[in-house]
């Protein structure tokens, strides 16, 4: 993944869950079905959370293992297959809902922002970035606190809240800068940029991501670096300035 390879991301990530005997659907209808069972899963827990949804921390290793699969597997996909991304979505929020409190459901639940959104249920997005902003500070994680409110910006953003979203942009950008998530810090600050952008701020959006270049090329985030590179060129075009510089970039 950090050397920009999405595919053979994904081809090494659901190898691992086949050596772990957990199987992936392979067709439409499968994936389908799949969704269909997952969600009703969901509603249930939704429902009847006191039966569905545990409070006292119980995951094997293997658990763990799992879920972290199937949530960074929903992130490589939502550039690519948005069936699949709701599936996994589904699929490991359903299964570490039932571990209790972790970092991994605390991931879940980031994951609901822009699962949920696919649909236009910012409700239920930001529903679910609450639960995982609660379990993070109950746990003392800041990654994973860091990580929802990163995702917080990105449905802020999308869900027309531009003053919301750089809040959160902001908090993300607090809590994750050394910690090594470039990945959900490059989601904070491409979306805190993109509100910029859209509330008018282009001097400050062009020093959020000058700022966001330099970070992110010193940390060789390679996927990361290249949103920020995109959207600087983006915003030189839109004033005007569209130079030899940002050309190459």
């Amino acid at each position: 993944l950090d050397s920009g390879d999405m595919d053979e991301s994904i081809r090494v990530l659901e190898q691992a869950l086949g050596i772990l005997k957990v199987r992936m659907p392979k067709t439409l209808l499968e994936i389908f079905m799949g969704i269909t069972y997952e969600f009703n899963r969901q509603m249930l827990h939704t429902l009847f959370p006191k039966l569905f949804i545990k409070n006292t921390y119980r995951a094997s290793q293997r658990d763990l293992i799992i879920v972290k699969l199937f949530n960074r597997l929903a992130n490589l996909y939502y550039f690519s297959d948005m069936n699949k991304v709701f599936y996994l979505f589904l699929r490991s929020l359903n299964f570490s809902e039932g571990l209790g409190p972790c970092p991994e459901l605390a991931f879940s639940y980031a994951n609901g922002g822009p699962a949920w959104a696919a649909l236009f249920w910012f409700s239920r997005s930001f529903r679910d970035m609450d639960h995982g902003i609660r379990v993070s500070k109950q746990i003392g994680d800041k990654i994973m606190e860091g990580s929802n409110y990163s995702f917080y910006a990105m449905i802020s953003h999308l869900a027309n809240k531009q003053v919301q979203a750089v809040e959160y942009a902001n908090r993300a950008n607090t809590l994750l800068r050394g910690l090594g998530a470039y990945w959900e810090l490059g989601v904070a600050l491409a979306f805190r940029n993109h509100s910029s952008w859209v509330s008018g701020r282009m001097k400050e959006a062009l020093a959020e991501v000058d700022d966001a270049v330099t970070l992110l090329r010193d940390s060789k985030a390679i996927h990361p670096l290249g949103w920020a590179l995109m959207d600087r060129g983006y915003l030189h075009s839109f004033i005007g300035d569209l130079d030899e510089a940002a050309i190459n970039d």
